[in-house]
């Protein structure tokens, strides 16, 4: 013991005093919560008293004109004959007040039939035609009244064998007067001068009178609290849903929720259907209810952080002093503990020993990794996902030979050391593992099929090198073909050529300077439609010129470079932007605006705020709704359908419309048209390529435009070049066609000159 204090007795003094200090710590801090957590309560109930409060006196001013009603029925059971009702009726201005600027009009039900104060029947306001099988006191929904924009009819019943029901109409001030202090309507209650803001609502949310308090709310929209001011301020669903539903079902109640630190308590006080579905909403911020307390919380809370500072810096002091330790520690796990195999510390180590005894054997390193593992960890789960790699592991084990290894590295990836003498003889081996791993069928979708990819470097002998450098070598192979979804299932390092790695590196030096100096430009190609046989809108293509080479560089060169380093989802962004920009200068300047079809990679669809940034792009420019369709690849789509499904859902509800491209390439499938709520479906030119027959060519395009049109999908067929082709689709009832016969794509001058000289009428 002595011994040990002797070498740790720092350590353990520094353990002690940080336990001590937590310890300390947790306690104040509990107690601060409880304090904290008793102004929240009592902000609560102050909420609650002031809630209260309004709602007491809307009820006491729709009280008031109840009484008045009142009034206005004792005089007119009195009458005996129905001249005197009549008169009655015509004497009501005088008892109210011919002075009374909320009074209106009036109107009484005579056996069923509705009369204004003139004795005529009038069936103009079906809000009063509601109260009519009513008993007791009773209120209409506000309505529009001839130039009054809200009127709400109090109605009572009457003991007359004349006359039913008898219906006050006043405007909504007579009400909403109730959040003022005085007629100035200057001067807010305290109950509404307290929150962040308050509105007087219809039944339906249209906000009648509103007091803000808050300059953060001044710009508040003007629709409807539903459509508007909800779903403005509750980004959460349920949350959303919650208030809704009070709404919608005349109920009152209250939502908690946190916005940057600050409680806040949204209300919903309704006064029933009984009064016309009337309710108050309310905004507070419980800090601004606190009683006295608040400042001495803050302080606290201040000093608190100090110490907590302080305890971080002394914690931070004690894991530097054992960090070499720690590092040796790491470096001896050699061992994935939830796969039970060896990791890529046990497998370099391992490999260096087994090439090294066996000089005169061809080996290869090769990654064997999944497609989509990342879509498979969020879909079914990381514990799904560990035991499809514990299947995995198990398959790799028992196909391992004498010198012979592997290990698990991260992300779904294994690493495997074969020997072989043939390379089929590798490949063929390879095969059989796929085969086998792709047998796996245990996740809660069955029908989702796992796919495997392998990427190899078969060790060059005459080449002196580290085996990290080797193992480096198959991570090249994986970075290159890591984005390639649908291509072969096997790469070979030799496959990959040096050109190709230096015109790729030639790309990712360049490509940042050449978006910031405008170098790539967008060009249109407009589609034509048989049945308006007009433009149907453009596709927007986009191209890369060279300045230094004064020339457009290959899509194909640069494209698959972009989607491999993500640089695809910067060029998709500026397409877009400048799409949408050019849209405006049409409308500004009279030029003919047809739709617009945009491409979105599929490294652009996956990143996590692609429909928030087409969305917000959209709304900024006021591109109108089925304006813009995005166009999804067909073997993207092929590989990720399940995943596009809820992904196409948003766009449509975004107001975009989607385009399956490339349709008929390899990858066509069922489940894809069955599970995809698509728009369009544009059919590859290999549909209008030349195949066995003519006859039959015909009859596999005519029955995939049918199937479409059934699905009730647009049939947009590309590459049409000649007049043959041309006048072969109308025949066969294809909507739209694409091609050099109808237009090349050009630059943005060029199509509006193309479109104001051809097509100068613009589209309904």
């Amino acid at each position: 013991m002595k011994l040990f204090l002797q070498k740790h007795g720092r350590e353990v003094v520094l353990s002690v005093i940080l336990i001590v200090c937590f310890a300390c710590l947790i306690n104040v801090v509990a107690h601060v919560t409880n304090y904290t957590n008793s102004l929240n309560e009592q902000s609560k109930e102050k909420v609650d008293f002031y809630v209260y409060q309004q709602k007491a006196d809307l009820q006491n001013s729709i009280g008031r004109l109840y009484d008045l009603a009142h009034v206005i029925r004792h005089t007119i059971e009195q009458a005996t004959t129905l001249e005197a009702e009549q008169n009655a009726v015509r004497a009501v201005p005088d008892i109210i007040g011919r002075d009374n600027a909320d009074y209106v009009t009036l109107f009484y039900f005579e056996n069923g039939n509705l009369l204004n104060r003139d004795f005529v029947m009038d069936t103009t306001y079906p809000e009063l035609y509601e109260l009519k099988n009513a008993t007791g006191d009773a209120t209409s929904k506000l309505f529009q009244y001839e130039n009054r924009i809200m009127s709400m009819g109090i109605s009572v019943e009457v003991d007359s064998p004349y006359m039913d029901r008898l219906i006050l109409v006043f405007g909504r001030t007579a009400v909403s007067n109730f959040i003022f202090k005085d007629s100035t309507r200057t001067a807010p209650a305290e109950s509404a001068a307290k929150s962040i803001l308050t509105f007087f609502c219809k039944h339906d949310g249209v906000i009648l009178e509103r007091v803000i308090n808050d300059a953060l709310y001044t710009e508040v929209s003007t629709a409807a609290v539903k459509t508007g001011f909800i779903r403005d301020l509750l980004t959460d669903t349920d949350q959303y849903n919650q208030v809704v539903r009070y709404i919608d079902n005349s109920e009152s109640g209250s939502l908690e929720y946190s916005k940057n630190g600050e409680a806040y308590v949204l209300t919903v006080e309704s006064l029933g259907n009984e009064n016309g579905g009337l309710f108050i909403l309310n905004l507070f911020r419980l800090s601004d209810l606190y009683v006295e307390g608040y400042g001495l919380v803050t302080i606290i809370w201040g000093t608190l952080c100090v110490f907590f500072a302080l305890l971080v810096f002394l914690t931070v002091f004690l894991l530097i002093t054992q960090l070499s330790m720690h590092r040796n520690i790491q470096n001896l796990s050699a061992i994935n503990k939830q796969l039970n195999c060896p990791t890529l510390v046990r497998f370099e180590r391992d490999a260096d020993e087994i090439l090294e005894s066996n000089k005169g054997t061809q080996f290869a390193i090769t990654i064997v990794r999944f497609r989509n593992y990342d879509y498979m960890n969020e879909h079914f789960g990381e514990d799904a996902v560990l035991d499809l790699l514990k299947f995995e592991n198990n398959i790799l084990k028992s196909s391992l030979s004498l010198s012979e290894i592997y290990a698990y590295g991260s992300d779904g990836e294994f690493y495997l050391l074969f020997h072989y003498r043939e390379q089929k003889m590798l490949v063929d081996r390879l095969n059989g593992l796929r085969v086998r791993i792709e047998k796996y069928n245990r996740f809660e979708d069955k029908h989702y099929n796992v796919r495997v990819v392998f990427d190899i470097y078969e060790i060059e002998k005459e080449i002196s090198q580290s085996t990290q450098m080797m193992i480096n070598k198959a991570v090249t192979v994986r970075n290159a073909t890591i984005g390639n979804a649908g291509t072969k299932p096997m790469t070979f390092y030799a496959d990959l050529s040096r050109d190709t790695y230096l015109k790729k590196g030639e790309i990712e030096g360049t490509m940042e300077q050449a978006l910031r100096d405008a170098e790539f430009h967008i060009f249109y190609q407009p589609k034509f439609n048989y049945e308006e046989n007009t433009v149907d809108g453009s596709e927007i293509l986009v191209r890369w010129f060279d300045a230094k080479n004064d020339r457009y560089r290959q899509p194909d060169v640069f494209i698959p470079v972009f989607e491999e380093n993500g640089f695809i989802v910067k060029l998709d962004h500026f397409v877009f932007f400048k799409a949408c920009e050019n849209v405006i200068y049409c409308q500004k300047n009279n030029i003919p605006v047809y739709p617009i079809s945009v491409n979105v990679s599929r490294v652009t669809v996956m990143h996590e705020d692609f429909i928030e940034y087409y969305t917000r792009i959209k709304q900024k420019f006021n591109i109108p709704n089925k304006f813009v369709t995005l166009e999804i690849t067909e073997s993207f789509a092929f590989e990720n359908y399940e995943y596009l499904i809820g992904v196409i859902k948003q766009l449509h509800q975004a107001g975009f419309l989607c385009s399956l491209d490339d349709f008929g390439t390899g990858y066509s499938s069922y489940n894809i048209l069955k599970t995809l709520d698509l728009d369009e479906i544009k059919l590859d030119r290999f549909f209008i390529g030349k195949g066995f027959s003519d006859e039959r060519d015909n009859i596999i395009l005519k029955g995939v435009i049918e199937m479409v049109r059934e699905l009730g999908m647009k049939s947009t067929q590309e590459g049409i070049e000649t007049k043959e082709d041309f006048e072969r689709l109308h025949k066969l009832g294809c909507d739209i066609i694409q091609g050099y016969y109808f237009a090349k794509p050009m630059k943005f001058v060029h199509y509006c000159e193309f479109v104001s000289t051809n097509f100068p009428k613009r589209r309904p």
